[in-house]
């Protein structure tokens, strides 16, 4: 198994990150995607991943962060982006990402109800880095997913395409997104037994489009509350998607490692 989308270089896990790395080996983990929200945070991911084997990064500006930054501010991180994309000036000998994220739209209760359009200005201008950049983009879409897609099929992908992590969006909506080239990500909110769209959507994603991950520190899978979230628990997820669609533990776990090396050119 791959761990397709995570934060080890959350504050959660500072004391503990060896710890938990070789809980997840033990697991089956091969590998841990460390995801981006802020270029504070791409330093400290770019560390990890050249300190520890089978860690990798990929550097964005997530829509939370974007929400809370000025007009200014927010030119400042996005020409940041493209130098750590880049390896250049202050991230010089920074880890190379293998995609551009997280990044997306969020009309969640987390982010001010005024800021959608400063997150849909951030939102095209990572695409645009992405694309003049051939990487993937992995992409944060929470209560906005009809948004989401008419943007994208407006502004278009990078032709590498990109990933919806931790999929909350319809059954429904899966052909839509799929034939622009998405890959769709599971995480431990699918565990939750009221769960029924998830459930659904899990069911119902090709197997050469689904993915999974922890998105850890945050989502626990259900049978783990009120732990902390992290890599080892990679297999619950598994377990879960694997329940269903009716296909074995062993099977998903090969085939989602498959695509997600295969998106990220890993």
């Amino acid at each position: 198994m791959i761990d397709s989308h995570c934060h080890l270089d959350d504050d959660a896990f500072a004391l503990d990150l060896p710890a938990a790395l070789a809980r997840a080996r033990a697991a089956g983990v091969e590998g841990c995607v460390c995801a981006g929200v802020d270029p504070d945070g791409w330093r400290a991911q770019s560390a990890l991943a050249l300190t520890y084997p089978g860690l990798w990064v990929m550097y964005g500006l997530h829509p939370r962060w974007v929400a809370v930054r000025d007009p200014a501010a927010l030119d400042l991180d996005l020409d940041a982006l493209a130098a750590a994309c880049e390896g250049r000036g202050a991230f010089r000998g920074c880890a190379p990402p293998i995609a551009l994220g997280e990044v997306g739209l969020d009309r969640s209760r987390h982010v001010p109800d005024d800021s959608i359009d400063q997150h849909v200005a951030a939102f095209s201008a990572q695409l645009a880095i992405a694309r003049a950049r051939s990487l993937p983009v992995v992409l944060h879409v929470v209560r906005a997913h009809g948004l989401a897609l008419d943007w994208l099929r407006c502004v278009g992908l990078s032709q590498e395409g990109g990933v919806l992590h931790s999929y909350s969006g319809s059954a429904e909506m899966v052909p839509d997104f799929a034939a622009l080239g998405l890959m769709f990500s599971f995480s431990g909110a699918v565990t939750a037994p009221a769960a029924r769209k998830l459930h659904r959507a899990a069911a119902t994603v090709p197997d050469d489009r689904l993915m999974i991950e922890t998105d850890s520190p945050d989502l626990t899978p259900t049978s783990r509350l009120p732990l902390r979230n992290e890599p080892a628990f990679l297999a619950d997820v598994c377990a879960e998607v694997a329940r269903l669609r009716g296909q074995p533990f062993a099977d998903v776990a090969a085939l989602t490692a498959r695509n997600t090396r295969a998106v990220f050119h890993l």
